[in-house]
């Protein structure tokens, strides 16, 4: 179970780390950064995916993969200064998450 995610410089985040349980709810206005909390959960997914596939298209180049493989994904997020944090390309994208081993999950 996934018990923590950081973000950092990711479209409407500058940095943020949220403590995650089992139920969460994401509520605010638009624009507010609901999307941007979620949006790294699904690129994590789908670069896990291919990191454990490496035979599918080779190890190189995930992200041109993840781009023919998941089109709705990419056209929502668009090109690298629009996911970088105030469109400003000199920062560094970052996500991390902290999760449970399967063991200790209740």
């Amino acid at each position: 179970m996934l018990t923590k995610l950081a973000i950092e410089n990711f479209r409407a985040v500058k940095k943020e780390s949220l403590a995650l349980r089992k139920l969460n709810i994401l509520i605010g206005p638009n624009g507010s950064g609901k999307s941007s909390l979620l949006y790294p959960l699904a690129l994590l997914r789908y670069w896990s995916q291919f990191a454990q596939d490496k035979t599918r298209r080779g190890a190189y180049l995930y992200i041109r993969a993840l781009e023919e493989d998941s089109p709705a994904l990419f056209n929502a997020l668009g090109n690298y200064q629009d996911w970088v944090f105030m469109r400003e390309k000199s920062n560094r994208i970052h996500f991390s998450i902290s999760f449970n081993p399967p063991s200790e999950v209740e």
